[in-house]
């Protein structure tokens, strides 16, 4: 075997994908998460309504439901990925609502 030096253990680390000057793939997932949870989306009309309607619903019947991520500022509203899933749950959890139950509050017609 040849004789190991500097110059050629820093060539293997390289090639290894160790060592270099380029970002590391740790370093890009923990940017991603930090830059995905650094918007602040609005709110949309659907989960307004579907908070509105839920909470009238849970008053009528004496509960209480969980609601905080879908209220405004909630953590439905840190990103546009975030705010897409939560706008299409409030939507069919709408459309859940008045086709299941009845009678509804006032609240919840649309």
């Amino acid at each position: 075997m040849g004789e190991v030096t500097a110059g050629s253990r820093r060539a293997r680390t390289r090639r290894k994908g160790r060592g270099g000057a380029g970002p590391s793939l740790g370093g890009l997932i923990l940017l991603a998460v930090l830059v995905s949870g650094c918007g602040q989306e609005e709110q949309t009309a659907a989960c307004a309504a579907f908070v509105i309607c839920v909470e009238a619903r849970d008053e009528q019947g004496g509960r209480t439901t969980d609601l905080e991520r879908f209220r405004e500022g909630g953590a439905c509203w840190g990103s546009r990925p975030g705010q897409t899933l939560c706008d299409r749950a409030c939507t069919r959890g709408l459309a859940f609502l008045r086709e299941r139950y009845t009678p509804l509050p006032e609240a919840c017609t649309p």
